[in-house]
């Protein structure tokens, strides 16, 4: 048949799988890099061999929302604000485990509080689904008559939401999520215990006793942004000083945790002798020098303590969980460099050189690491798995309540929100409306305004809940 005379299906069909071919080679919109690498198998027909005609329609209508994607996002990048901070900057979009878009996708920034997601992400692949952190009351021997002739101790297994009730109350999270303490004191009551000779031994030396970050500004400390870190911390290791929640750092972290419980004890008719002190390095460890359980108090699961470092991104609590990861890797032991440690070994396996870090909450400036390497670990985690249930909601929790409240993407985005001076980041998922797994990590650096970094974040979320955003299948297909 000549060339010419072709049928009006065939000639369809020869247009469709040509425009499918360019697209599955890659095409170059505005500088942006349109990789087909992601199957949209997902979304097609199960019945239909992967080369049928059936398929190319919605082949294509994936193809030609990918680059409308890219295009668009693209526009959102150009934006005049940010064009100053957009060579400091980076971006990385995945539709599907394919990069549909990436803007400086390997350049190392300072990623602020996204930081946490590679700290959440180490910290649950090392601590098993469901496990819990133990805060132990122990002595010598169980209590004569009532008394404890020797020393109660404390011992402090790195809950991070260790909380006493009214402390509870200054705090943004439920209630219901933290550890209250003074159950603890009423176990030990319930236990029998009416006195106590000695004193009230707070231990955290599961582990270290290096309080902060050496390089984090002073201000953090006094402004209530993290606490003093160490594995025994009630309420942030913080003293409430007045009714509107200003809050002080304790100075001898143990000790200060000891003297709260030591009170908590006083007020329901337990007598202590020797007030409250921290456990010494030269003290035996407490299950020689206590070897007696007294009484035991949990955490929440381990998956909730991640969503609340996350959902609120909790400072205090993220370190904690840096040094937990790092007595749970090989090292076994609980300071910032070992799980400085932990999370470098659990990203090697994304990549092995876009990361570097000194803490686990992103306050530090010095902290590095690229898009790509978030996009990925983001990727790597099971689809509805602990971390992904542990993010903000747009437009609804934590730290993006109030962003996109009544849009489209309110309720479909979970994601991780950063901000420092001149630097605002937003890394997670986004449901889509082809019911794509869309995965995406932007973080701006040198921003003359926050505001800036926000508003692009805003519509990067926007565009990705909207994809494939393309003509339907049908007016793509064949008779």
């Amino acid at each position: 048949m000549p060339g010419d005379a072709l049928g009006r299906g065939e000639r369809r069909l020869r247009v469709t799988v040509a425009l499918f071919g360019v697209a599955a080679t890659g095409v170059a919109v505005a500088g942006t890099v349109i990789d087909p690498a992601a199957s949209s198998s997902a979304v097609m027909p199960t019945t239909a061999p992967l080369l049928s005609v059936r398929r190319a329609p919605e082949m294509l209508r994936v193809a030609v929302g990918r680059e409308r994607l890219a295009g668009a996002l693209e526009v959102v990048l150009s934006n005049p604000a940010f064009t100053d901070a957009r060579s400091n900057s980076c971006f990385v979009a995945q539709i599907d485990g394919g990069t549909v878009y990436a803007d400086g996708g390997d350049r190392s920034v300072i990623p602020a509080s996204t930081l946490k997601i590679l700290t959440a992400a180490t910290a649950l692949s090392l601590i098993a689904p469901g496990e819990r952190f133990s805060t132990e009351a122990r002595a010598n021997a169980a209590p004569v008559n009532g008394v404890i002739a020797g020393d109660v101790w404390l011992v402090g297994g790195g809950d991070p939401l260790l909380e006493t009730p009214d402390y509870s109350l200054t705090q943004e999270h439920s209630p219901e999520i933290a550890t209250n303490i003074a159950l603890l004191a009423d176990k030990l009551v319930a236990a029998g215990v009416t006195r106590i000779d000695g004193a009230v031994v707070g231990d955290d030396r599961r582990y270290d006793d290096i309080r902060q970050v050496k390089s984090w500004k002073r201000q953090y400390l006094a402004s209530g942004e993290v606490g003093p870190i160490g594995a025994l911390s009630i309420n942030d290791n913080f003293t409430i000083r007045n009714a509107r929640g200003r809050r002080t750092g304790a100075v001898d972290p143990p000790r200060d945790a000891a003297a709260e419980f030591a009170t908590l004890l006083v007020e329901r008719g337990v007598s202590v002798g020797s007030g409250a002190r921290g456990a010494r390095s030269s003290d035996p460890a407490a299950s020689v020098a206590a070897p007696s359980v007294l009484a035991t108090i949990e955490s929440q699961p381990i998956e909730t303590v991640v969503q609340e470092v996350l959902v609120w991104s909790d400072n205090t609590a993220a370190e904690m969980l840096l040094k937990e990861a790092g007595f749970r890797s090989p090292k076994r032991e609980g300071s910032a460099a070992a799980g400085v440690a932990a999370v470098q070994a659990f990203v090697a396996n994304y990549s092995s050189d876009s990361y570097r870090a000194v803490d686990g909450s992103g306050l530090d400036r010095s902290d590095q690491l690229t898009c790509s390497l978030l996009a990925d670990v983001l990727a790597g985690q099971e689809p509805g798995g602990a971390l992904e249930r542990a993010l903000p909601v747009m437009g609804e929790s934590g730290t993006l309540r109030r962003r996109l409240r009544g849009d489209a993407a309110a309720g479909k985005v979970r994601a991780k929100t950063g901000s420092l001076n001149g630097v605002s980041s937003l890394a997670g998922y986004a449901d889509t409306a082809g019911a794509n797994r869309a995965v995406f990590a932007f973080v701006g650096n040198g921003l003359a305004s926050t505001a800036t970094g926000v508003e692009i974040g805003n519509q990067i979320a926007q565009l990705l809940v909207r994809f494939p955003d393309a003509p339907p299948s049908e007016s793509l297909g064949l008779p």
